[in-house]
């Protein structure tokens, strides 16, 4: 919904964010993720897509990938949501 109209999307976002909601985005790093979202969103959290997690001790590219996305979201000031953990690695 949000990119059939960006314009309105990002209006509604800070009329809301005004009244103290807080927003996520989900699912980052599948579909319609896109680095330019970050700075032009209002948004709180960054939810990283459970893919990046799944079995990340494993495979050193999703490992590097998490590690740069979670850097990444910090440095925005945004808090960071790894979707599936499942284990300490």
């Amino acid at each position: 919904m949000i990119m059939q109209d960006v314009n309105s999307a990002i209006a509604t976002m800070n009329k809301l964010q005004s009244l103290g909601v807080k927003i996520a985005i989900a699912d980052w790093g599948r579909g319609y993720s896109s680095l330019i979202y970050l700075k032009n969103f209002p948004i709180n959290t960054l939810k990283i897509d459970r893919y990046f997690i799944h079995n990340v001790a494993n495979y050193p590219q999703k490992s590097a990938i998490t590690k740069a996305l979670i850097q990444m979201a910090q440095n925005l000031n945004l808090d960071v949501v790894a979707e599936g953990v499942e284990t300490e690695a």
